[in-house]
């Protein structure tokens, strides 16, 4: 059930796993390289949750 909730939020429609499949299949390496380069040149953040030890979040 979950996985139908998110397929019609993200998609706004219900894909079967063997569509899904299908579309992980068309991503290739220069996708790949496109998003993690879009990715990774913007600034990293970090959200911590409770009780931290001093030094191990830098």
């Amino acid at each position: 059930m979950s996985r139908l909730g998110r397929s019609e939020i993200a998609h706004g429609e219900i894909l079967t796993v063997g569509e899904m499949l299908r579309r992980f299949d068309r991503v290739g390496p220069e996708d790949v390289r496109r998003v993690a380069k879009r990715v990774l040149s913007q600034p990293l953040s970090v959200t911590v949750l409770g009780p931290v030890r001093e030094g191990v979040v830098a």
